[in-house]
């Protein structure tokens, strides 16, 4: 599962190509929400006269279109025209919304999302592949595949997500892993390293224990430590508080910069 860029995906799906992807007026659903349209991007014509002798005053260049049911009833509903989350031709993009993106796309998206890794979602949507042998093994290249996506635009892909993740199940189910370093202990986040030859900066997440890309997610400072947790979580949900900019549990104290159990420490009021 090599990274897939919006370079060669451009290789390989030409727009020109009247078979390639979806027809004109047809739609190619990629989720239940997602589907790729062939449309037109309107820009300004700087060149416009009025009395028409450069061209019209707007220009319309056929291109292919992200689109999302979601999005579309939203606006629909807010009375405003429809917009994709991202339009392209060739290796040119138009309009990328990554907050539309990050909203109605996939899950596994990472805090800064490279368009590569959006490209690279598509084409394996489009193009789902296999991870294991057909004795139950994960497929030959598949650990210098993972590190490769870990260490490039692909960390930033639902796709290396999914393999991470595969990979986790597999060690859970005691599947046949060929480590070629030894796991520092036993437990799941040394393993991963250890198959991954501590390569790709990957964390496990104190709150919810995933085992992801530092790319998904960001610093937190927990109970007097300073943590990476999974992008996007809310530390109220998991029963803390702020404190002068620590997360502190409704048990805890910060003490000169140490973190205590309110419930196993005497406190004494000078005054």
């Amino acid at each position: 599962m090599k990274q897939m860029s919006q370079y060669k995906f451009s290789k390989l799906y030409d727009y020109s190509d009247p078979n390639a992807i979806v027809r004109l007026g047809e739609k190619y659903h990629l989720t239940d929400d997602l589907y790729i349209i062939r449309g037109s991007h309107k820009s300004r014509n700087y060149n416009y006269r009025s009395d028409g002798s450069a061209g019209l005053e707007y220009k319309y260049t056929p291109c292919w279109k992200l689109m999302s049911h979601e999005y579309n009833d939203v606006r629909d509903a807010a009375g405003e025209y429809q917009m994709c989350i991202l339009s392209w031709v060739g290796q040119r993009t138009f309009q990328f919304r990554r907050d539309a993106y990050r909203e109605y796309g996939p899950q596994a998206s990472s805090r800064y999302i490279n368009i590569n890794s959006v490209f690279d979602w598509m084409y394996y949507t489009l193009n789902p592949v296999t991870l294991h042998h057909a004795n139950g093994n994960l497929k030959r290249g598949f650990r210098n595949h993972l590190i490769t996506r870990l260490n490039g635009f692909g960390a930033d892909s639902p796709i290396t997500i999914y393999m991470l993740e595969t990979l986790q199940s597999d060690i859970r189910l005691g599947k046949k892993i060929e480590y070629l370093i030894s796991p520092a202990s036993d437990s799941l986040i040394h393993k991963v390293q250890a198959y991954l030859l501590n390569n790709g900066d990957i964390y496990k997440c104190p709150l919810t224990s995933t085992i992801l890309p530092k790319s998904h997610m960001q610093w937190q400072r927990l109970s007097g430590r300073t943590v990476f947790v999974k992008y996007g979580l809310q530390m109220t949900d998991y029963g803390y508080h702020q404190d002068n900019g620590n997360w502190l549990k409704e048990n805890e104290i910060m003490i000169d910069g140490t973190c205590y159990d309110s419930d196993t420490v005497e406190l004494t009021r000078c005054g």
